[in-house]
């Protein structure tokens, strides 16, 4: 027995260093974690154990009359106790199952062993050699905190083993109760000495595996996270299809987490889940169509869960079918990309596999960030193919001709209208395909001004020009592919040939049709006259059907006179090469149209002094009668006593304002945005015997849009009504 002591000691002379390196590198590495905490104080109260132990054991050996041997037995008694309160520690820290009011307690019971084994039940160190047998098993209160925490801590292994990641772990810890069990029987047997050996052996197996889950694992979970992550990024880079994008990925889920299964609901229209993917989830066992289980409380509350075990621990809808018998542990964490959720993915573990903690979930939110921007990025690759093919088959069944070129004017991109337009400018053909890579569109067909073009493009974006080819005219609106940097340009053309030869038409149409009118008017109007003087200024009600026809004569006529203003604008030239005073013309509005303002009784006031030395390059006849236009429209609108302003301003960036106010009835918010049209009649309250042809403002607005100005509405008046007229005038 003696060979299996000193065996028993040379083994704990080794092990007692290891486990101590042991303990000084889970510390070295996080002495913040829970578990690492608790299994660094059971591994030190195991070595103060073992070394007490030991020391008296070589004690026992050397000198067994020492005095020093009842004090290494009194700290090896303390240390069998600490052991197996290290050890419940240990395990219900590992199981997720402590609280703070049992380690208190199991603290407190130590303390009451240190001062039972110290003072009460130990002789005092002078009585020492009265009372000390050294062949004595270790009995009393150890054997006590024996029974009461290894056995717990026992069935605790036991219980939980699936929450214990390693079974080289369970086996240590339950080959450590072995072991220290053994400890108690007696020595003379050297079954003792035996179980110390294996609670020192176990505690190296334990250590191993401590380390191998706190250290060795997470790191390879890190590789194979990084293997993940770069799978799903390269299915991103390589544009696979969404379908592909989320079965990679939930594969990938399963393998990393050694999970049994795993689904992907993504976020339909109005917030319904579909679902997307799903992997080893046999057919029929989501509850897909009633889905308000876990998935939608993801959801809802964007925030992950854990169920460690469904079925006890889930109080709500089932999200699954026969979840009793198949389902154990649930994590589901919702996928964002850009703070909006995508998609919830759930993971599953079977009833009799792993079981999900706190971790599982850490690593899988990691996971499902990759996740959710992978879902992210195929959703809009696919709307981006969607879009960009109806665009394509838009482009191709248009009518219009459409040409797309690079910065070397070389052809990239031209529907079926536009390859028949180019055919004759390019010349080169390959059956019934433009060969794009040597297709150059000839510089006689570009802008003529090119620092005109590139102007236009800078301020407006866009640049029109009218194009001849042959004997078909085309307006050619031009823009740039990208709006940041320009990688080249794209051109519209539109076909104006028939509506050239329609205007056309049109024009001679009205010149000849309002030239024709004015004879048969003329006529009519002598022959009033002549009428006139014949019937009785008796004959009332002859004299009232000859002063109806004259309006009506009248009205016409003035149609016809802004048709014929409205058309010889048309064909006017549109460049100006004289200068005209701004005041000098107003003024001699202002005289031109008192008489009428006079027999309205209208008051006209002016307050342009400060245009008197502003020119602007026009036609003064033109804006004469654009002027003229708004003030007797002023005046015709405005009750008998009103009052119609004139006002001229100067405006910075060399322009001017000259407004037409008035106090009339004003303009109908229903019937502002069509004042300009032509031919359109507001119908005005207590005014609606005034006559009209519905042409003026419409004139008024050309007159100005040709001397580069623009006329609007000024609604912000409370009474009446303003025109105000913005022009460019000369420095």
């Amino acid at each position: 027995m003696e060979i299996l002591r000193i065996l028993a000691l040379l083994l704990n002379s080794l092990t007692l260093p290891l486990s101590l390196a042991f303990l000084i590198i889970l510390l070295w590495f996080d002495s913040g974690r829970s578990s690492i905490q608790s299994f660094s104080l059971f591994l030190f109260l195991v070595i103060f154990w073992h070394g007490s132990t030991l020391l008296a054991e070589v004690l026992r050996v050397v000198d067994p009359q020492s005095e020093l041997l009842f004090l290494f037995t009194i700290v090896s008694d303390i240390g069998l106790a600490g052991a197996s309160v290290g050890l419940y520690v240990f395990v219900t820290s590992l199981i997720v199952a402590h609280t703070r009011l049992l380690r208190f307690l199991a603290f407190s019971s130590l303390s009451i062993v240190v001062i039972n084994n110290i003072i009460i039940l130990r002789p005092l160190w002078d009585d020492f050699a009265y009372q000390f047998d050294a062949n004595a098993p270790a009995v009393g209160v150890s054997a006590l905190y024996f029974l009461l925490f290894d056995v717990v801590s026992l069935y605790l292994v036991f219980r939980y083993r699936r929450k214990i990641y390693s079974r080289s772990l369970v086996f240590g810890l339950s080959l450590f109760i072995v072991g220290q069990g053994l400890s108690f029987l007696n020595p003379q047997l050297g079954i003792s000495s035996f179980g110390l050996l294996l609670s020192g052996l176990s505690v190296l197996i334990a250590s191993f595996s401590i380390i191998q889950i706190e250290l060795i694992e997470p790191l390879g979970e890190r590789i194979s996270q990084v293997e993940a992550i770069q799978q799903i990024s390269v299915s991103i880079m390589q544009r696979s299809t969404l379908e592909f994008v989320v079965s990679e990925a939930t594969e990938a889920v399963v393998e990393w987490l050694d999970a049994s299964a795993a689904v992907v609901y993504l976020v339909g229209a109005n917030g319904t889940l579909e679902l997307a993917s799903q992997y080893a989830v046999p057919d029929g066992m989501l509850n897909v169509t009633e889905n308000q289980g876990v998935v939608r409380q993801t959801l809802t509350n964007k925030e992950s869960i854990l169920l460690e075990n469904y079925v006890r621990d889930w109080n709500g809808q089932s999200d699954f079918v026969f979840e009793t018998e198949t389902v154990g542990s649930v994590m589901s964490v919702p996928l964002f990309a850009q703070n909006d959720i995508v998609g919830v993915l759930l993971v599953i573990s079977g009833k009799r596999n792993k079981l999900f903690d706190i971790r599982d979930l850490d690593l899988l939110g990691q996971l499902s960030g990759q996740v959710a921007v992978a879902i992210s990025h195929s959703q809009l690759y696919e709307h981006v193919a969607r879009s960009h093919a109806q665009l394509h088959t838009v482009l191709e069944s248009t009518y219009n001709p459409v040409i797309a070129v690079g910065k070397d004017l070389k052809i990239i991109f031209c529907n079926p209208s536009a390859k028949n337009l180019i055919y004759s400018i390019v010349g080169e053909k390959e059956g019934n395909r433009i060969i794009y890579g040597d297709a150059t569109i000839p510089h006689i067909y570009l802008p003529n001004t090119i620092r005109e073009f590139v102007t236009a493009i800078r301020k407006e974006g866009t640049y029109t020009y009218e194009y001849d080819f042959s004997k078909y005219s085309y307006i050619c609106r031009i823009a740039p592919l990208q709006s940041t940097q320009t990688d080249g340009w794209v051109a519209v053309l539109n076909d104006i040939t028939k509506l050239r030869e329609l205007d056309r038409m049109k024009s001679e149409m009205v010149r000849m049709t309002s030239h024709d009118l004015k004879n048969p008017i003329q006529a009519t109007v002598a022959n009033l006259d002549l009428l006139r003087e014949d019937v009785s200024k008796d004959n009332t009600e002859a004299i009232e059907s000859i002063v109806a026809i004259e309006k009506q004569i009248d009205k016409m006529s003035r149609i016809i006179g802004g048709i014929l203003d409205l058309e010889r604008l048309e064909i006017s030239h549109s460049e100006y090469r004289e200068y005209v005073s701004i005041f000098d013309l107003l003024t001699q509005i202002l005289e031109e149209v008192t008489d009428y303002a006079d027999d309205s009784d209208i008051t006209l006031i002016s307050e342009f002094q400060s245009l008197h030395h502003i020119s602007l390059l026009g036609d003064s006849e033109q804006l004469r009668r654009a002027f003229v236009n708004l003030v007797e429209n002023a005046i015709k609108f405005t009750p008998s006593g009103g009052r119609v302003w004139i006002e001229g301003d100067i405006l910075s960036n060399s322009k001017i304002t000259i407004k037409v106010r008035d106090t009339g009835v004003g303009i109908p918010v229903e019937i502002e945005d069509r004042i300009f049209e032509r031919f359109f009649r507001g119908q005005q309250n207590k005014f609606e015997h005034v006559s009209g042809s519905g042409l003026g403002l419409s004139f008024v607005k050309s007159i100005i849009e040709r001397h580069g100005g623009n006329i609007v509405l000024d609604r912000s008046v409370d009474i009446g009504s303003c025109f105000v007229v913005t022009l460019v005038y000369r420095k």
